[in-house]
This record gives structure tokens, C-alpha cells and sequence, in this order.
């Protein structure tokens, strides 16, 4: 339908306090700031009018605008113009598509803006539609499995969508979560949120723990509260980056026992070394790949020369070996 067609069909004014804050069946918008459009309506007015529709029992369903009638109420504007479409729009299937263009052409969806759209399409069209259709215009991949996944996160609490909306949890992050047992998954969501672990630690946060629940046949809950993970959590004299990287090490610890012993036995064993200030001698992740990495820092070639001269002479040198070969 044209929408210039639709426009002033019927201006109604209404009270705001008439129009209900929560979110309406049509509403597409989540994790948003208001300040931006609150300063833009402070400074220049309202241009374009929310569009409005009257459900089966006469209450007020917004159909587009849901953020600027926020706005609006945040403002103390007592009254606002809207456009009713009631009649040019009858159906729900009609009114969602019509926010859903709507919103299309002004904005980028985030991942919770795209579930819930999703999954208030799923009754109102053909799944064949919705896939073919529909996802790639939210830059989606037409696959069942994605379809799946946005549906179940639609359905997620408020804090956990807030997480994903904000980008405080990277989406395979939630994939994995959503996939543990309630109580393992919230252990692990508010970790990972407490302790504000990035994108990466998230990954090696969640394969670790996974590794470890077959392991040893635990929950989430059980490995994080007990020691010395507890303590962790709990220690004042940390920071969050300091405590994630302390969490993470113990898990690596509990994980990769021989690993982590033959780390300690090699920081130990370059520790006696002595080597000339500047100088320092890494392993690869893990022991992973064969050799080790020399690193020298110097002023000028004369510094260069003088710490190579010291490198030579340091006692105990050529007896640097690989500390998987040593017993524990």
C-alpha cells in the first residue's frame, strides 16, 4: 500500500498518559538510548507523527514511533498527534509488516530487534516466506537453524537480551549459553557479565568450562562457586581485567593439568637464567609448536652486540629443554 495513500487518513490526538509504556505487539526496538531523539524533538519538535491502531477490545496498539512516544513522555508532553490507521490496516499481519518497512528503510536492526521481529512474523507468515523473504532482508542467512536460534533468544530475560543488544555478549556466546541447563547458563551468564570477560574470553571461557563439565560431570554453578574460583570472585585486591585473566588461568589450570605444570616449570627454569635486562624468552601457546622465541631489546648495535656477548655466556643456557619431557 502507498504510504503516502496512508498518511492523514485520521489524525487523533490523545493523552499520553493514555498510551501504555510497554512494548505493543508491533514494537521493534530494544537496547536503545533516548537522549539522541529526546534532544532532537527538545530542539526541533516532533516531524513525523506515531502511527496508531485500535485492537479487538478498543485499546491503543502502537503500530510505529514506540521510541518517540517514549521520548515524548520522558519530555512532559502531555498530548500527542497520531495517525490512526485502525481502518487502512485491519489486520495484525498487515500492521507488523508495516512497521516492519517502515523501520526497514530508517535504521539497522540489532540481533534482539531481529529475533523479536522473527518471531512475531512466525504466526502471521509461511516459514517458507519468512526464510526466503524475510531474513535476508535482515542480513540473516536463510537457514532453519538461524531462524531457530533468534526465535529461542526472543524468548530470553531482559538482562540476557539487554547483554546481546549492547554487545556485551558476542553472539556465539549466546548461542552456547542458551544451549546449557537454566542454572548452568545463568552461573556462566553472570560471570561473564561480572567480570565484563571480551569476546575472546568469552570463546575460551565457555569451551573450557564445557571441557571440564564432561570431565568431571559438573555444573556450571559447582565449578564457579567452589575454590579456588570462589575466591576469586571475591578478592578486593583485584581488578575485573585482573580478575578474569586470574579465572581464567585457573581454569586453564584445572583443565590442562599437565599443561599449566609444564608453564610453571618453564618460567621457573628461564627465572634462573639470568638473563641481561631486556632480553626474555617465550613459548609458544600451549607447547603446541616445536622451539621457543628469543626477544631482545636494545638501545643501538653496540647494546645489541653487548647483550648478545652476555646471552653467551649465561650459565645454564644449553640446558633449556622442552618442559613436557620433564617429570612432574
Amino acid at each position: 500500500m502507498d504510504r503516502q495513500h496512508i498518511c492523514g487518513q485520521r489524525g487523533i490526538r490523545l493523552k499520553s498518559a493514555e498510551i501504555d509504556e510497554a512494548p505493543g505487539p508491533y514494537a521493534m526496538s530494544f537496547g536503545f538510548d533516548l537522549h539522541p531523539l529526546c534532544e532532537s524533538i527538545r530542539n526541533i519538535g516532533l516531524l513525523n507523527p506515531p502511527c496508531i491502531g485500535m485492537g479487538e477490545k478498543g485499546e491503543i496498539e502502537v503500530i510505529t514511533g514506540y521510541r518517540r512516544l517514549l521520548a515524548l513522555k520522558k519530555l512532559g508532553w502531555p498530548e500527542v498527534t497520531c495517525e490512526d490507521l485502525s481502518f487502512v490496516l485491519p489486520s495484525p499481519r498487515e500492521r507488523l509488516l508495516f512497521a516492519f518497512y517502515e523501520n526497514l528503510a530508517s535504521r539497522v536492526f540489532n540481533p534482539v530487534e531481529k529475533a523479536m521481529i522473527l518471531r512475531r512474523l512466525e504466526p502471521l507468515l509461511d516459514k517458507e516466506d519468512i526464510l526466503k523473504r524475510m531474513m535476508p532482508l535482515l542480513f540473516l542467512p536463510a537457514h532453519e537453524g538461524t531462524f531457530r536460534f533468534y526465535a529461542e533468544l526472543a524468548e530470553m530475560n531482559h538482562a540476557f537480551k539487554d547483554a546481546v543488544a549492547c554487545g556485551r555478549i558476542s553472539l556465539n556466546t549466546a548461542k552456547s549459553l542458551m544451549d546449557l541447563e537454566p542454572e548452568s547458563a545463568e552461573s556462566a551468564f553472570q560471570c561473564i557479565i561480572n567480570l565484563t570477560l571480551n569476546f575472546n574470553q568469552q570463546a575460551q571461557f565457555i569451551d573450557i568450562i564445557n571441557d571440564l563439565l564432561v570431565l568431571e560431570g559438573k555444573l556450571y554453578s559447582q565449578i564457579l562457586e567452589a575454590e579456588p574460583m570462589a575466591a576469586i570472585f571475591e578478592n578486593k585486591h583485584l581488578n575485573k581485567p585482573q580478575k578474569a585473566k586470574k579465572l581464567l588461568e585457573e581454569l586453564r589450570s584445572r583443565r590442562y593439568p599437565r599443561w599449566m605444570a609444564a608453564a610453571r616449570r618453564f618460567q621457573e627454569n628461564i627465572a634462573r637464567l639470568s638473563l641481561p635486562e631486556g632480553a626474555r624468552i617465550d613459548h609458544p601457546a600451549y607447547f603446541e609448536a616445536p622451539g621457543y622465541r628469543l626477544e631482545v631489546q636494545f638501545q643501538d648495535g653496540v647494546d645489541l652486540m653487548e647483550k648478545l656477548r652476555r646471552l653467551s655466556q649465561v650459565s645454564g643456557l644449553e640446558k633449556l629443554r622442552d618442559p613436557l619431557d620433564e617429570h612432574d
